[in-house]
């Protein structure tokens, strides 16, 4: 068995043209193309008599309707090339990346990590500046000591989080 790589440049005239041709010329067994996995059982759309290119592929996640990608496909773009050879010669074919299901569920963890992280900072925060009322309050209430005396209030270290929060 004989492993060809055949780059591309996405939506490439030429490089569709010489996809083609190399197709014609190596007649594969197999085409793995650049793409979602979760869509191959629409490949063999390709080769309906009404399909008809541009034409994209929507996925999305039906929890969350802003995580979506769509692939575009024109006559131009060497994918459509090697679907349409594949199709119309009974190639085996196939899209090969990391299935957009795992990719939005990165997505979605990403995202609920973030939500965490500024809510603890948020909630720190919020303990921080009560902390410095507190003491500005305490401050002020012993400057003017029964004695005369003048308060004295020693500087104190920021906590971890201040430091983490400040540091650039």
């Amino acid at each position: 068995m004989t492993v060809h790589i055949l780059g591309i440049r996405h939506h490439g005239p030429g490089s569709a043209r010489s996809l083609r041709a190399a197709l014609e010329e190596l007649q594969p067994d197999a085409i793995l193309i650049e793409g979602p996995p979760d869509a191959d059982n629409l490949i063999p759309l390709v080769g309906h008599d009404e399909m008809e290119a541009p034409v994209s592929l929507l996925i999305y996640s039906p929890d969350d309707t802003r995580q979506a990608v769509y692939y575009p496909f024109a006559d131009f773009s060497p994918e459509m090339q090697a679907l349409k050879y594949a199709v119309k010669n009974s190639v085996h074919v196939q899209f090969m990346d990391l299935p957009q299901t795992y990719q939005f569920g990165m997505q979605q963890e990403i995202m609920r990590l973030q939500e965490e992280a500024e809510t603890a900072a948020a909630e720190s925060e919020g303990e921080a500046t009560a902390e410095e009322d507190t003491a500005e309050s305490e401050a002020s209430a012993g400057e003017a000591s029964p004695n005369g005396a003048e308060a004295h209030a020693e500087p104190q270290e920021p906590d971890l989080a201040d430091r983490v929060r400040r540091d650039p």
